[in-house]
């Protein structure tokens, strides 16, 4: 104990009875995530209501534009509003041939538009990603039903429709459901209504009834009105025939059923890959076949065919149209007895295409509103409500209308006064209703039953187009059914298949991709049916597909508040897994969102010498910090609990690598902690991320006998690995939404997330805007645009099946050999790995509603280092995936030539940056001190070129000095430079390229920081930001750049302790001494040449190995050489003692047990023998395998780590063991020092550190010498500026008068334009363009984001009490834990919850009120109520009887899976089971309502 501790429990005086007390201080994910979560409610709701009145609006104008047009070309009498006559004068509209004729192409025109959008979405697919060739058949059967709902919407948009007036056409458009009526006979129908199942039979009649309502319509209205409707078959075979375009979502895998084939063919394109070629070729072909519709079905009758090309461009820009007093204006027209005086012409302006644009621009808005609210979770609201109520609405809107302008023809005002709806003669009496429209109703109602699965989606969350929607797109002129009907009725997820290119059983899986074949000579598979293998993963049980999550930190210096911070958000996930686990046990709820949790942290280097015994080692400070962090904020977390828990001390185990401690959490999860020794195994992030990953996916999936292969890949899925600093702060919300884009992708290989510094001081101000505008711009672009190149190892999550692929896993462990893959592969593995996924085909992604927050650096220097690791490796592994681009944009399907062309322009504008920055102080000093541009070039050259040579010959240390020096007089220089920009935007105007440019930067920033309004507070620190450009932008490049050959960590470095350093200074002193017997050997003058004193410069650099130069010398302290001629003759003489006196030697037991493991790079440490206690006692030296010092109950450990020592340590399984020395051997052995390797290293690394050198400096230097000539020279090469001139100057041409003459011949007005050079502009139009790209990627990713958020936003609803419980329950169980009404005692947490929902099953209305009492469910409010206590009391029952039913004799191993304790990661497939038999008793009646009770 230490003394901190004493004082804690020393008992005071009562004069020291005051005390201090400190809030605990809120971590800074809690307060975001608190301060939020209302946000976000509101900000659901909203959505909510925006999709809903979007998606009604755009479907409702979508359908009305159509009637508009189709109204225009049918024998429609239109009265004709003229303000200046009696209204009771009827004037009709007659629409002659040429205005016709635009109508009829804005119909077809708003047909094929999103036909065009699926050519050219499907044409993207097969140009960037992977798909597969449809067999004949396949390919035949789409093409087939898509030629016949072609073909029937065009029968009924150019016959059927115009025949008829707009009403009818409405309610017509309810009956296209006939063939998925059809088809839905079929399958099983799995129904439930308010929590209930509604029974099969019930189902099938009223399929039954809807199909032969929908029928009705291809009878009634044609044979009751065959006398007023012309071309009456029209509207049955349009009607059928349109039908066939929805059959996709209707067909279920059912055998022996006439659907049953088509399945075959529905998931080769759902599944198969094969959509995008196929409909590459099908829609050109729809499009043909429209266009054959239209000039068949219009040219057999007015217009002719000639028609519709002769007046084309005349029916859109003069379309006129002919009125006539009294007289029906078609009878007129065809009986030609109209002379042209009764006639009176007027023209129109574009109103074809302003019905067009609008149409079009609707349907499209309708299909992204109707993606979006099916993706977010909010489809019943958002979706199926405002398309149940557009029919209606529009008829009830349509119906007003026509009658208004029955009453006035000049009602509608802002509409054309000669274009209107075709309405009913008799819209107002509603005698078409009585006549006919009636039987609407049914066809209403059929079509709701027949699309009731939109009601109860199905898909998961973020679910992509393909998942939603079976055909691509929509159908532009049936805008309501198309998404009704086209709405998929299952979860959208894929059947499995075997995939070649990533060597792992994938999607789909089929004959043909089993079957051995060459992928070299066939890339693109053809499909075939479905295989028998496929059934293969049906017996795989669902614990296999659980979501598994190995949290994996890598530790090394962090300090207590940083460790704080992480086992805080361990203790959170601890609380979450067990309230979740609770709910799924207790309450039954199926938590699409469950997952089982372990954290593993991997300490490195946490040996430190023994202060006692120099040739032993204990645990280092650090790890001393953990076992007290752990046990405080333990104690913090869980002691404030009702009841209160602890966290026992950690269980010890001896590892091969060193040590193993394990916390058992009292939320059943585990803290697995590895110590590593760095003399028994390498050291450093990356080769702690190989540990974890050969441990859990190689010993304990891989190499686990009790699952099969099926099961491993299924287990391969769904296992993530989460790569966390030991600082990282952040909520368990975090990672579920990382793990919603795995699920949502499943080739998504890696996620990250929002990283937040924190941190104080300025530098942690800048980081906080550098770190802005690198998520909000340049991720958000990545992921739109192709992938993200780097996911941070301080929180990104990897899937087990990406890592294990070929080529990575495997290849990460390659130890660098070569100068550049020290610079790659250390540098930053965490981008390295990325590298390594983007180049197998797996996707990267980011998700900005995933936040966490990590310590930044807080000085100068620190920071400067850990930059100085970044941008080498960054660069280093941009140009190892452009190096290799063709085989990048092969395999992986997100990443095009385009986003490579994107990703070489932001290499161009890295590389060239430092020069285009050097540039800009050019200007700067131009600006800010009016000195010439040359004399501003000669300042700046004179001070980066100090710099230079500062970085050739100072130390690192010198050089960060200067860098901090530079920075501060650039700052001081940029505050200038922008009050001189203020003053040049008001010389030169708005319109002047230097105003343009920062608008728009500053503009993009401003809108990126509105658009992230939880980060608002991020912009003030773009004014540090602007200042500290020159030294971010140019000094730290070159820094970076004359650094390269420096490997070192940089960061988090802390002093040796003296123990080690006493004994590197004995083993300097060995090493001396052997050199001085050498050098005695050599001669007199090698030894007095060794002889001379080190000494060592406060200033110093050298000249390569010629000459070096050293300032104010001094004695080097460190130096063994000084101590060497003091004992050397005291060696000597012992030499010689021994030579004289022979001592008998100790006898040593044969079986000594010695120290095998490898050494270190750096210190090859030798296992010594203990010192025997007398002369000629034998001595063993130390088992560390047993028996490590670090263990020892000795006094050093009693009072540095007496947390280590309060349980036995234990040793690891056998085979498990023999797994770390396997593979420590074979991978992680600590490298062995070979000086000549390591010479030789250093000398590649400097010779590459020059190459790198010569090129940045030569590119900067040719960059900046054009750029400047050019700006020197613009009088002659430049670009005039079209906009913003000065001026006019006036001047008096007196050229041909004498210049005394007050007469002038002219007067000249000049314009002073600016002048650009065209090198500059090039740049600048560079710029522009890369920062277009980033906001327009901005923007659409924050869409992305708003989906993200509003699908994981819980809003307290009501729909019934059984949803409401599954999708509240695990809330309301957080809602029992916090419960402090009473006193629990001695009992556990679960003990706790599981007693209280016993009381809720037995008296749920007086447990809804004592608990409404207190603070637990008071923030609520009115949302649960008595009838949500009664459903989880029988859910409470039910499980109680399962539970009873597995502690039967015999039972237990039968039901080892209907309930799992909440425990950690089990990768065995066998469960223990601690039952004991039990005997039972039958009873006629039990309180709780069981049928049989256990009795001991």
């Amino acid at each position: 104990m230490d003394t901190e501790e004493k004082k804690k429990f020393k008992k005071k005086a009562p004069w020291d009875a005051f005390v201090s007390s400190e809030a605990e201080a809120t971590s800074t994910s809690e307060k975001t995530s608190e301060q939020w979560k209302t946000a976000y409610k509101l900000l659901k709701l909203i959505t909510i209501l925006v999709c809903f009145s979007c998606l009604l609006g755009c479907v409702v104008v979508s359908k009305g534009a159509l009637l508009f047009a189709v109204s225009q070309f049918s024998e429609a009498d239109i009265k004709y509003c003229d303000t200046g006559r009696n209204q009771e004068q009827r004037q009709t509209v007659y629409m002659p041939l040429k205005a016709e004729v635009a109508w009829i192409w804005v119909v077809f025109f708003a047909y094929i538009t999103p036909e065009v959008f699926t050519f050219i979405g499907s044409l993207r697919t097969m140009l960037m990603r992977s798909f597969e060739i449809p067999g004949i058949l396949e390919f035949l059967t789409c093409l087939s039903f898509e030629f016949l709902h072609t073909v029937g919407v065009g029968i009924l948009v150019f016959i059927a429709l115009p025949a008829v007036d707009s009403i009818r056409g409405l309610l017509l458009m309810n009956a296209v459901c006939i063939l998925p009526g059809i088809l839905k006979l079929f399958p099983h129908q799995d129904l439930k209504l308010f929590g209930k199942a509604i029974p099969e039979i019930v189902c099938r009649v009223l399929t039954g009834l809807s199909l032969v309502m929908q029928i009705t319509a291809l009878i009634i209205w044609p044979v009751l009105h065959n006398d007023t409707i012309d071309d009456e078959w029209a509207i049955p075979v349009g009607l059928f025939l349109t039908s066939f375009g929805w059959w996709e979502p209707f067909v279920a895998e059912k055998p022996n059923f006439p659907s049953s084939k088509l399945w075959s063919v529905k998931i080769k394109m759902v599944d198969g890959g094969a959509r995008a070629p196929t409909y590459a070729v099908i829609a050109p072909i729809k499009i043909g076949i429209m266009f054959g519709c239209m000039l068949l079905m219009t040219g057999y009758k007015e217009p002719a065919l000639s028609d519709l090309f002769t007046y084309f461009d005349y029916s859109f820009s003069n379309s006129h149209f002919l009125l006539r007093d009294g007289l029906l204006v078609r009878e007129i027209v065809l009986t030609r007895n109209l002379s042209i005086k009764d006639l009176k012409m007027f023209y129109s302006d574009y109103h074809p295409a302003f019905v067009l644009i609008t149409q079009i621009m609707c349907s499209w808005g309708a299909y992204y509103f109707a993606k979006f609210a099916c993706a977010t979770g909010i489809q019943r609201v958002s979706y199926a409500l405002p398309l149940t109520l557009a029919t209606p609405i529009s008829l009830l809107t349509l119906t007003l209308m026509c009658s208004d302008r029955q009453d006035d023809a000049c009602a509608f005002d802002n509409l054309p006064k000669h274009l209107f709806f075709n309405c009913p003669a008799d819209t107002k009496s509603m005698e078409w209703m009585k006549e006919s429209g009636w039987v609407w109703v049914f066809w209403f109602i059929s079509q709701v039953w027949l699309t009731i699965h939109i009601w109860f989606p199905k898909n998961g969350k973020l679910a992509s187009e393909e998942q939603m929607f079976s055909t691509p797109n929509y159908n532009a002129l049936l805008m309501e059914q198309s998404l009704m009907l086209n709405r998929r009725a299952d979860d959208g997820k894929d059947s499995r298949r075997f995939d070649f290119k990533k060597k792992h059983f994938s999607t789909n899986r089929t004959e043909a991709d089993v079957t051995p074949q060459d992928p070299r000579k066939k890339k693109k598979k053809k499909i075939s049916l479905v295989s028998d293998q496929n059934h293969d993963f049906e017996e795989i049980e669902s614990s296999h597909e659980t979501t598994r999550i190995y949290g994996c930190a890598t530790m090394w210096h962090e300090s207590e508040e940083e460790m704080e911070e992480m086992l805080k958000s361990i203790f959170r996930i601890d609380d979450d897994y067990f309230n979740r686990n609770l709910a799924k046990n207790f309450l039954q709820i199926d938590d699409p969102d469950y997952y089982e949790w372990e954290t593993h942290i991997f300490f490195d280097d946490c040996m430190e010498r023994s202060s006692h015994c120099k040739d032993e080692f204990i645990v280092n400070q650090f790890v001393q910090l953990l076992l007290k962090t752990v046990k405080s904020c333990g104690e913090k977390w869980y002691g404030s609990r009702n009841p209160p828990a602890t966290i026992e001390p950690a269980q010890v185990y001896i590892t091969p690598y060193g040590g193993r401690l394990i916390w058992h959490l009292p939320g059943k999860t585990k803290i697995i902690c590895h110590l590593k020794d760095k003399n028994k195994i390498r050291h450093k992030k990356r080769w702690s991320q190989c540990m974890y990953m050969y441990y859990f996916l190689g010993y304990q999936l891989m190499d686990n006998d009790k699952l099969s292969e099926q099961e491993k890949e299924v287990r391969a899925e769904n296992t993530y690995l989460l790569a966390l600093d030991g600082d990282v702060d952040f909520q368990p919300d975090a990672i579920l939404k990382l793990v919603d884009l795995m699920k949502r992708n499943p080739e998504v290989g890696a996620a990250c997330g929002r990283i937040h510094p924190i941190g104080s001081g300025y530098m942690q101000w800048y980081q906080m805007f550098e770190y802005a505008i690198g998520h909000w711009l340049q991720k958000a672009t990545e992921h739109m645009m192709g992938c993200v190149l780097c996911s941070p190892g301080c929180f990104s999550l990897f899937r087990a099946k990406a890592v294990m692929d070929e080529n990575v896993m495997h290849k990460y462990t390659t130890v660098a050999k070569q100068a550049k893959h020290y610079v790659q592969y250390d540098q930053g593995e965490d981008r390295w790995l990325c590298t390594l996924l983007l180049q197998r085909g797996w996707r990267v992604e980011y998700s900005a509603a995933s936040d966490s927050f990590t310590a930044c650096p807080e000085g100068f220097k620190e920071f400067y280092n850990q930059r100085r690791r970044w941008m080498p490796s960054t660069i280093a592994n941009i140009a190892d995936l452009l190096s290799d681009y063709r085989n990048v944009v092969k395999n992986n399907d997100d990443i095009s030539y385009f986003y490579i062309l994107y990703q070489i322009m932001m290499m161009i504008g890295t590389i060239l940056g430092p020069g285009s920055i050097f540039l800009m102080l050019v200007g700067a000093f131009n600006v800010a001190f009016k000195i010439s541009m040359f004399e501003s070039l000669m300042y700046n050259f004179v001070i980066i070129l100090v710099f230079i040579l500062i970085c050739c010959f100072f130390k690192a240390d010198h050089q960060v000095f200067a860098a901090m020096v530079l920075s501060l007089v650039y700052a001081m220089i940029m505050m200038a430079v922008l009050v001189g920009l203020v003053l040049q935007v008001i010389e030169d105007g708005p319109l002047a390229p230097t105003t343009l440019s920062l608008a728009f930067v500053a503009g993009s920033f401003i809108l990126a920081g509105i658009l992230h309004p939880q980060e608002l507070a991020c912009l003030p620190m773009g004014v540090i930001y602007y200042i500290t450009i020159p030294s971010m932008y140019l000094l730290l490049m070159v820094y970076s750049i004359f650094n390269l050959n420096n490997v070192s960590w940089g960061t988090r470095e802390v002093p040796k302790s003296a123990a080690d350093i006493e004994a590197e200074k004995e083993k300097n002193l060995q090493e001396a001494t052997k050199n001085v017997k050498a050098n005695k050997a050599d001669g007199l003058l090698g030894f007095f040449a060794s002889m001379n004193e080190k000494k060592k410069g406060t200033l110093e650099f050298s000249c390569g190995n010629i000459c070096s130069w050293m300032w104010f010398t001094q004695k080097d302290q460190d130096d063994p050489k000084r101590e060497i001629m003091m004992i050397a003759d005291k060696l000597d003489k012992i030499e010689k003692a021994l030579n004289l006196t022979e001592q008998p030697k100790p006898k040593v037991e044969e079986n000594i047990v010695v120290n095998a493991e490898p050494v270190d790079s750096i210190s090859k440490e030798v296992v010594k023998p203990r010192k025997p206690e007398s002369r000629g006692v034998r001595f063993q030296a130390r088992d560390e395998e047993h028996d490590p010092y670090w263990l020892e109950h000795n006094e050093e450990n009693k009072k540095k780590v007496p947390l280590l020592l309060v349980n036995t340590p234990r040793p690891l399984e056998p085979q498990e063991k023999r797994f770390w020395v396997n593979f420590i051997e074979e991978y992680l052995k600590p490298l062995d020092e070979n000086k000549e390797e390591k010479k030789r290293v250093q000398e590649e690394l400097k010779d590459l550190k020059n190459q790198m050198v010569l090129s940045f400096l030569i590119l900067n230097s040719i960059w900046v010498i054009a750029i400047f000539l050019f700006q020197q020279n613009k009088d002659m090469i430049f670009i005039k500026w079209p906009w913003g001139a000065k001026g006019p100057v006036l001047d008096w041409d007196r050229s041909h008068t004498s210049q005394f003459s007050s007469r002038v011949d002219s007067i000249q007005v000049e314009y002073e334009y600016l002048e650009l050079e065209p090198i500059g502009v090039t740049f600048m139009v560079f710029f522009a363009l890369v920062m277009l790209i980033q906001v327009i990627g901005m923007i659409l990713h924050r869409i992305l984001t708003l989906s993200h958020i509003v699908v994981t936003t819980k809003l307290w609803s009501r729909h019934n009490v059984t949803e409401y419980v599954n999708k509240h329950g695990i809330d309301i169980i957080k809602d029992i834990a916090m419960d402090k009404n009473e006193d629990y005692g001695a009992e556990t947490m679960e003990e706790k919850i599981k007693r209280q929902l016993d009381r809720i099953s037995e008296n749920p209305e007086t447990e809804l009120r004592r608990m409404s009492r207190g603070t637990t469910l008071r923030r609520r409010g009115k949302s649960i109520k008595s009838d949500v206590f009664k459903e989880m009391g029988q859910r409470h029952n039910t499980f109680k009887r399962k539970e009873t039913q597995r502690r039967r004799p015999g039972a237990a191993a039968n039901n080892a899976s209907s309930f799992r304790s909440p425990v950690t990661i089990q990768e065995e497939d066998e469960i223990g089971t601690d039952s004991i038999p039990v005997y039972r008793t039958m009873s006629k009646l039990d309180p709780n309502g069981l049928s049989e009770r256990t009795v001991l």
